[in-house]
């Protein structure tokens, strides 16, 4: 099972991802933060083997970078279709999801 938290501040979003990824039966969804707050907190109870992360979040990114440091956690950050600002490689991030 791959667990996956979905860190969005626009719940809309996070309702609509966590439905199309529930349709998959070897990941699932287990934490939906709306906030860096939120996030720092769940990160402290769980181990996902993926996180989303919204450019919102960029705010606590040093907090979140050691938490994920420790893990073998793999980043994907969430971003505007219009933001070209190359966040992969300043994030070390695995990739880039796009609304």
């Amino acid at each position: 099972m791959i667990d996956v938290i979905l860190a969005d501040h626009q719940e809309l979003f996070r309702v609509g991802m966590a439905e199309v990824v529930a349709v998959a039966n070897d990941v699932r969804i287990v934490g939906q933060p709306e906030s860096p707050e939120q996030l720092l907190n769940t990160l402290k109870d769980v181990n996902p083997q993926v996180l989303i992360l919204s450019t919102s979040f960029l705010s606590v990114f040093s907090k979140i970078r050691r938490k994920l440091q420790r893990r073998q956690t793999a980043l994907l950050v969430l971003t505007e279709e219009n933001d070209r600002t190359p966040y992969v490689r300043w994030l070390r991030a695995q990739g880039v999801v796009y609304r």
